[in-house]
């Protein structure tokens, strides 16, 4: 970024093909390091809210200081990020009131960062959410500078579309080939899962097979132990029969 402070401003030098491929370059590492990961627009604007987020600060910390006359009071501290933001964009000659025009440039700017920053900071330092750019006091929000600023009719642009440069395409398509890997990944784990799922349905099957073939031979083996004890006691009926006939037989004869 400090190879680049006139995009840091929102002033740019020459051809703005050159810029938007600087943008989209930024922007391919910026996702790189994410999530979270946004389009080129969404980082133009992230870098334009939180030069307004360090801006507001600034201007609070000003007037604090000129109300109590050097004296005590409630001070926003900057971290580094901030303060390396200060520096690119020249917000203390702003906030101190000297114009100049390269302070602030258009409300699309977005997220640039020296490319030898880490790359753990990445997703840390270069996303304002909503709550960090409303967590001032009732009294001091009141004083906030607002984001949109005021129309310039030098800046006037006609309203023709964008033809998204060949860095934005190469990107576009590198985060859509990844979601596709995402998602083949994704459909192998749950073939996989539904392999072992199949696998020990077999198993659940095969046991229930078994346990039913069991009680089928159990249920054989129990109806031919009373055939044979029904077919034992009617032999012993007709042999008690028997018995009782040649008796009978002897008892005419006597």
């Amino acid at each position: 970024m400090e190879s680049h402070v006139d995009i840091a401003r929102g002033y740019v030098k020459g051809d703005r093909v050159v810029k938007e491929a600087l943008w989209a370059d930024l922007a391919k590492k910026l996702n790189s390091c994410g999530p979270p990961t946004k389009d080129l627009n969404g980082w133009k604007k992230t870098w334009a809210d939180w030069k307004v987020y360090v801006k507001n600060k600034m201007s609070h910390n000003k007037k604090e200081n000129l109300k109590t006359g050097g004296g005590q009071y409630n001070k926003y501290v900057l971290s580094d990020a901030e303060e390396t933001v200060t520096r690119l964009t020249g917000i203390y000659r702003s906030v101190d009131g000297i114009n100049s025009s390269k302070d602030f440039g258009e409300s699309t700017i977005d997220l640039i960062l020296n490319e030898s920053e880490k790359e753990s900071e990445c997703d840390i330092h270069l996303t304002i959410s909503e709550n960090n750019l409303s967590a001032e006091t009732p009294s001091t929000s009141k004083k906030r500078i607002s984001r949109t600023p005021s129309p310039n009719p030098k800046r006037c642009r006609p309203n023709t579309p964008q033809v998204p440069s060949k860095a934005e395409l190469n990107s576009l398509l590198a985060e859509e080939n990844n979601h596709l890997k995402s998602i083949t990944k994704l459909m192998e784990e749950h073939l996989e899962e539904a392999k072992i799922l199949n696998k020990k349905l077999d198993m659940l099957c095969n046991i229930f097979e078994n346990q039913y073939k069991a009680r089928q031979l159990n249920d054989i083996e129990t109806q031919k132990q009373l055939r044979e004890k029904n077919e034992l006691k009617l032999k012993l009926i007709e042999i008690e029969t028997l018995k009782l006939s040649i008796e009978r037989e002897k008892v005419k004869h006597s």
